[in-house]
């Protein structure tokens, strides 16, 4: 049995995985709302009688997004670990927010709004990640990736993409982070024991410098 959870936007998830199907997957769209996180999985584990210490492991959403809603989820999973010593296993989020798509979608970019006139970025083909997320100019992001198919959650980045009258796919409906869709990828990390060390454990951070990923 494993547990996911993100919180890197506005969108506070986390999913259940029991018995090879998800048997909660729960999703709320709320504007600093990543402390409401902990009740509701209070709440959903006493419904579906479950304890802590039946967990293989926990899988948390590094995002890059909201560094505060992460911030508390992450708090949760340290604790979590320093209670009853379970593996910790960290997913990019973005793959969250392509993973729909993989199916009919075989070049994707998903971007989300990092502020500062920045976004965050990371492109998928067939499936997979190529290279690391970045931190860039929207401009930077897109060039000689217009022909992929974007999303996001971020309804000015679309509409920036779609003013400058680019030959772009654009998924025209916002797309969160959900929690279920990094089961799978935490599933084969628990399987290959790729499991996160309690002083490694941290939100994904990138530079708005040099752009690069700090050590994790």
């Amino acid at each position: 049995m494993f547990l996911a959870v993100d919180t890197s936007s506005k969108n506070i998830s986390f999913a259940i995985w029991r018995k090879g199907k998800v048997i909660v997957d729960s999703n709320k769209l709320r504007d600093f709302g990543a402390g409401k996180f902990l009740p509701d999985l209070e709440q959903e584990l006493k419904k579906h009688k479950l304890k802590l210490n039946n967990f293989k492991a926990f899988i948390v959403g590094c995002g890059p997004g909201s560094f505060t809603g992460m911030r508390i989820s992450f708090a949760v999973m340290k604790a979590l670990n320093l209670a009853i010593n379970k593996p910790i296993i960290i997913v990019g989020s973005l793959l969250a927010v392509a993973k729909p798509f993989f199916e009919k979608e075989k070049n994707i970019l998903v971007l989300t709004d990092a502020r500062k006139n920045l976004v965050y970025s990371a492109v998928f083909k067939n499936g997979l990640m190529c290279g690391r997320e970045r931190l860039s100019a929207l401009a930077e992001a897109i060039k000689g990736r217009e022909k992929m198919f974007m999303v996001t959650y971020d309804a000015n980045i679309r509409d920036a993409v779609l003013v400058q009258g680019l030959n772009t796919r654009f998924h025209a409906k916002d797309i969160y982070p959900k929690a279920g869709n990094l089961l799978e990828e935490g599933i084969k990390l628990y399987r290959k024991k790729r499991f996160t060390p309690l002083e490694k454990l941290e939100p994904l951070y990138l530079h708005p410098k040099d752009c690069q990923v700090r050590n994790r």
